[in-house]
């Protein structure tokens, strides 16, 4: 994950793509949410009876790691509004469509661990990456066709905005990422 990161940090800062950057950041990001996800998991070894509040907890924490994402690219595409470096679209292509696949893998072999809000939650946030890096993808096929660098700050923009209600969802209604509640008889 630490690997994902660093290239798609430098392939962003070196082609100037906001979105490429912004994947790497939202990777470092879930690099965070899966210790948050280890943490919760040792947390309720050894207090069974505090998994919901846990849970609870650990879904809102990876909700709370989006919204900060979220509003770093607002503020960068605001920023970057007024007037942008050309963008090495091609770099930017290969570079997301490598954070792609080792996104896939990440979801893949979360797929194969026992079902709880926790690893349901992160197992969405890997999954809307790989989406996220396959818009990045395409946002840079559309910049090399037409050479609208804009693009890629609509792109980067959607992202954001998805985010966002990602990450207000899981920070105020975990119970929609598989939080079980207990219902006493």
């Amino acid at each position: 994950m630490l690997a994902v990161f660093a290239m798609e940090l430098l392939g962003g800062y070196f082609s100037h793509s906001l979105s490429l950057l912004s994947d790497s950041w939202h990777v470092l990001l879930d690099g965070l949410a899966v210790l948050v996800a280890i943490w919760i998991d040792w947390k309720v070894s050894n207090n069974h009876a505090a998994e919901d509040r846990w849970r609870t907890r650990g879904v809102r924490a990876q909700g709370f790691l989006l919204l900060i994402i979220a509003g770093w690219i607002a503020i960068e595409a605001w920023r970057r509004m007024s007037g942008q470096e050309s963008i090495a679209s091609t770099m930017m292509i290969v570079v997301a469509s490598i954070g792609m696949i080792a996104n896939y893998f990440q979801h893949r072999i979360l797929t194969k661990g026992k079902e709880n809000s926790t690893r349901t939650s992160l197992d969405v946030h890997i999954l809307f990456d790989l989406g996220q890096s396959a818009a990045v993808v395409v946002g840079g096929i559309l910049i090399a066709i037409s050479g609208i660098l804009a693009i890629d700050l609509i792109v980067s923009g959607i992202l954001a905005t998805i985010m966002i209600i990602s990450g207000l969802l899981m920070f105020f209604i975990p119970k929609l990422f598989g939080h079980n509640h207990k219902h006493h008889h």
